[in-house]
């Protein structure tokens, strides 16, 4: 069958921190891979990538601006003779626009089945269905579904027989099939099939999810996360099974992406990449016999239980140079409240390892859960001190957000009647935005909220260039002279491009 493969645009903002990125898509590039192993036609239209520094108002009254190719230039590419559109969507704040892209498709293809998948399909497969004319959701993980999926069309065979996906019966009704079961051996899938991307535009434009220190790529060497925070959405998504490629895989697709595109620098994308630490050693162990001048990092962060001195000590060797730890809370009372099973002492000890290795650290903290009191924030704001004082690099601070089909997404639907509206997903693209973190708590306002956050950013780099005050300096220079080695300095640089773009994006809208 003949499939295309959509990213659709992303939303953007100058002072959204999560608009500061932009990778290849790695979800779409291994159902790609799969669907080609399965003899099927593929082709891709990767709206963000072919056009980086294409900003345009998406025009539905709430002031949204997308970054991409615009609606009618992603139809365009799609081949008429089609069978199948796919589309992914990880984040559901891009819901409104994807929507009405997706309604526009159907106009345009009418006999084309038009699948969705990603982390939205998985949450809300039924309002998708509902509001959209998408055919198919693909709920968790794609490979095996989407592959059965182009089966089922090709032979005539029914849909009833799939799992893993919602769809709409001859009446009309939706109809959400059983949970497919998490793939087992990960090293049975193709690797990503990047030469149907633009590859090169995203390494030339060097805004990957961790810091730039080189031609990067992202990667997966883990799928899943074994715990259950109650404000992610992993566990619904792709259960709390943590699957691990074989290290030496692993390796050998570094090495190729090296020779394919001179990549020097890897991102692993994983949920938690270190779970296991005979795994975590001896993929350093293999990596360090390679003799590789590669340098890698973990943007999304990961656990410290694992990482010690001498594992710390092997990751450095191996070229890990970037990673963050998520400790969301200095309240033990929050921690156990969210589920987030850490202990503070054990973070400590565990990043005191790795900054002696020579890693550079950046620590998480979320403020506005809708528990908290004063007493839970002046915990944390404790424990953001502790960490300045022990010696993080850099600090991340957002606001809580209730993601769809999440433990805390409920309680506030029960509680507050919180509903999957326009408004309610547009605010998910909020909790990174300096300017507009968004409250979800009883008693404390946006504005509220905002204060805390900036105190919180106050105390932590106040604290920590008072300590330290070389650093400052170091990445005054560093950051001027385009040789910054943190997140830190890609995100400032990030953010004043996104403001050249948006702005010159405004400018030319004609006025009337």
């Amino acid at each position: 069958m003949r499939v295309t493969l959509i990213q659709p645009p992303q939303l953007i903002s100058p002072t959204n921190y999560i608009s500061t990125i932009a990778i290849p898509p790695l979800g779409l590039a291994y159902l790609a891979s799969s669907a080609l192993a399965a003899g099927h036609r593929v082709d891709v239209v990767d709206a963000v990538g072919d056009a980086l520094e294409k900003i345009w108002e998406f025009d539905d009254g709430h002031g949204v601006w997308l970054r991409g190719l615009e609606f009618g230039e992603i139809l365009d590419r799609i081949d008429p003779e089609t069978d199948v559109i796919g589309v992914g969507l990880m984040f559901s704040c891009g819901w409104p626009p994807v929507r009405k892209l997706l309604r526009e498709m159907r106009e345009r293809f009418p006999r084309a089945v038009i699948v969705l998948g990603g982390e939205h399909a998985s949450a809300e497969p039924e309002q998708v269905l509902a509001e959209s004319p998408t055919d198919l959701c693909v709920l968790g993980e794609g490979e095996e579904t989407l592959v059965e999926i182009l089966d089922c069309l090709s032979t005539g065979r029914s849909l009833a027989d799939v799992a893993g996906v919602a769809w709409r019966n001859e009446s009309g009704e939706t109809v959400k099939n059983p949970a497919r079961a998490r793939i087992r051996d990960l090293d049975e899938i193709p690797r990503p099939k990047w030469d149907l991307f633009p590859v090169e535009t995203y390494i030339e434009y060097a805004s990957p999810h961790g810091a730039v220190r080189g031609r990067s790529m992202p990667m997966l060497a883990t799928r899943g996360c074994p715990y259950q925070c109650t404000f992610c959405s992993s566990p619904q998504m792709w259960t709390t099974a943590w699957r691990a490629r074989d290290a030496t895989l692993v390796i050998e697709e570094m090495e190729w992406l090296n020779a394919t595109y001179g990549a020097t620098d890897f991102h692993f994308e994983d949920l938690t990449a270190v779970v296991k630490r005979t795994w975590i050693v001896d993929f350093c162990k293999l990596l360090i016999e390679r003799g590789h001048d590669f340098t890698w990092q973990l943007p999304s962060g990961t656990r410290s239980e694992a990482i010690d001195d001498e594992v710390a000590q092997l990751m450095v060797k191996a070229g890990c140079r970037n990673f963050s730890y998520s400790i969301e809370s200095g309240s033990v009372e929050t921690l156990k409240i969210i589920k987030k099973r850490i202990h503070l002492d054990k973070v400590h000890a565990s990043a005191k390892s790795a900054m002696r290795a020579g890693i550079r650290l950046q620590v998480n903290f979320i403020l506005g859960f809708p528990h908290e009191t004063w007493r839970h924030v002046l915990d944390s704001y404790k424990e953001m001190a502790r960490c300045a004082w022990i010696g993080f690099h850099e600090f991340n601070c957002c606001a809580f957000s209730p993601l769809p089909n999440t433990e805390a997404f409920f309680e506030l639907q029960e509680t507050r009647g919180l509903q999957p509206t326009d408004p309610y997903y547009y605010s998910l693209f909020g909790y990174m935005d300096i300017t507009d973190y968004r409250s979800w708590h009883p008693r404390w306002g946006h504005l509220r909220l905002r204060t805390m956050i900036y105190g919180a950013y106050a105390i932590f780099y106040g604290l920590s260039y008072l300590l330290r005050p070389w650093r400052l300096v170091a990445e005054t220079w560093a950051y001027g002279t385009h040789r910054s080695q943190g997140k830190l300095g890609k995100l400032i640089r990030g953010l004043l491009r996104n403001w050249k773009l948006t702005s010159s994006a405004r400018k030319s809208i004609p006025t009337s």
